[in-house]
């Protein structure tokens, strides 16, 4: 809205003698305020369909960061796990059994998680 526009239509509005509350505008006054009137709905309209699609991408972010926090705290405990399991296989103290026993728990869990990657 033009501020010089708006200040022509206040210096050029009539009151009604029956001081009613009316006023009177021009004919072309009248249509500019519509015209403007309905370019302020536009407005809102669109900021509110942008409002809400940055709702819905921060809510989107937050639910991913979500995930990949849980998912990190997930594989740290297993990279923890794992670590475990090499350094008793490296550290390899003649007992067959143990020994036997890590190494296929290891295969075993790394099978297991290929098989559920593969599912998906």
């Amino acid at each position: 809205m033009s501020k010089e526009r708006l200040e022509e239509i206040t210096s050029s509005v009539g009151i009604s003698l029956s001081s009613d509350g009316h006023v009177l505008l021009r004919r072309k006054h009248y249509e500019w305020l519509i015209e403007q009137a309905k370019r302020a709905q536009e407005l809102e309209r669109k900021y509110e369909e942008r409002e809400n699609e940055l709702i819905r991408i921060l809510t989107n972010r937050y639910k991913y960061t979500t995930q990949l926090e849980n998912t990190e705290i997930i594989l740290s405990g297993k990279i923890k796990h794992y670590r475990e399991v090499f350094e008793k296989l490296y550290k390899f103290d003649g007992n067959v059994e143990e020994h036997s026993a890590l190494a296929y728990m290891l295969c075993g869990e790394l099978l297991h998680v290929e098989t559920l990657e593969s599912e998906k």
